[in-house]
């Protein structure tokens, strides 16, 4: 919170719009929290524990995603010129049961972006893969 305060300040021979009386704004602050710190590594190391306390999973997985974009008119930087990026994504999952309460979760991503790196460039493809693996483990009925 910011509190201003008007105070008078005398000798103000300049100022002719307050005939001879300058009023001065005084800033004023107070803070009801006022961390010891503002280190951002700690702001972020606490997000990060109590943040999966706030959030939920779903319980399912997605076997198989495929997605397709086309964005138009993206303006290059100090150019006239525009270009339109295509995009095609494909994410598979395989999970694989090891025992009742736990599955190794793999999979593959793939990714192509089609577009232009400069203003007066030929359209480039740009290729994305991702290997995944991960294992889910079904604690109790309540935590998995």
């Amino acid at each position: 919170m910011r509190f201003y305060k008007v105070a008078k300040v005398r000798n103000s021979a300049e100022n002719r719009y307050t005939h001879g009386v300058v009023y001065d704004l005084v800033k004023l602050e107070f803070s009801i929290f006022k961390p010891t710190t503002t280190n951002p590594l700690r702001k972020t190391l606490l997000l990060l524990l109590f943040l999966p306390f706030f959030s939920e999973a779903q319980n399912y997985v997605d076997l198989m995603r495929i997605g397709y974009g086309q964005t138009l008119n993206n303006d290059f930087e100090g150019s006239l010129e525009s270009t339109e990026v295509k995009s095609l994504e494909a994410d598979l999952t395989f999970p694989l049961v090891i025992n009742e309460k736990q599955a190794l979760i793999t999979g593959l991503t793939f990714s192509r972006n089609r577009l232009q790196l400069f203003p007066a460039g030929m359209h480039t493809n740009l290729f994305s893969t991702t290997l995944k693996i991960g294992m889910a483990s079904t604690w109790s009925e309540k935590w998995s």
